[in-house]
């Protein structure tokens, strides 16, 4: 009888100990999942200040091509429409493509779908990334064909295509270092949800 009690007594005691093991666990759960969300929503945030940067770039752009371009480099009106057509193709894919994603995803998504959604959106923006380097390329040529055309000095002319190039140089660079943050940021969110 007295060894029957020890026996529930123990069985009770491992019961009453599983179940503070497990409500440990939950509370444990909950913490780890706060803190990929938090991490994912600072991915989110920087996702879509890459938005701002590339939509307020395309703006000063377009502004310059309906000002500077045609008033002080004479360039040709067909030249200025490519420029703002560019521009707004770019503006428009990178608010399609990455603008839909909001901070608040974090909590609202689940891991399965945030992980999805972030290698869709990253092979997307890949492809989109690479394909645009045809239209600058025509662009950043077809742009020292102006310049040569609307300046007769020869001095001048070699300092304004040293300073397109330069001015080539550095966009690229910037771009790059942008384009490797925004892959980051998405690497960042797969991997938290432990979707490779």
């Amino acid at each position: 009888m007295e060894m029957k009690e020890n026996e529930d007594l123990t069985l009770e005691q491992m019961r009453a100990q599983a179940a503070i093991l497990k409500e440990k666990l939950a509370k444990e759960k909950l913490v780890n999942e706060d803190m990929v969300k938090k991490a994912i929503m600072k991915d989110y945030s920087l996702i879509r200040r890459h938005v701002v940067i590339e939509v307020a770039a395309a703006v000063s752009v377009i502004v310059w091509a309906f000002t500077y371009l045609p008033f002080i480099l004479h360039t040709s009106i067909f030249f200025n429409i490519f420029t703002v057509l560019m521009m707004l193709v770019c503006m428009g894919t990178t608010i399609y493509l990455l603008g839909r994603i909001r901070s608040t995803d974090a909590y609202t998504m689940d891991m399965a779908s945030s992980a999805r959604r972030m290698k869709k959106l990253k092979r997307e923006y890949d492809i989109f990334w690479k394909l645009s380097f045809i239209p600058l390329l025509v662009w950043i040529a077809w742009f020292g064909i102006e310049i040569s055309r609307s300046v007769d000095e020869a001095l001048l002319l070699w300092c304004m295509l040293g300073g397109v190039t330069v001015g080539a140089i550095i966009g690229i660079i910037v771009a790059f270092r942008m384009r490797s943050n925004l892959m980051n940021a998405f690497n960042d969110v797969i991997e938290h949800t432990k979707e490779e």
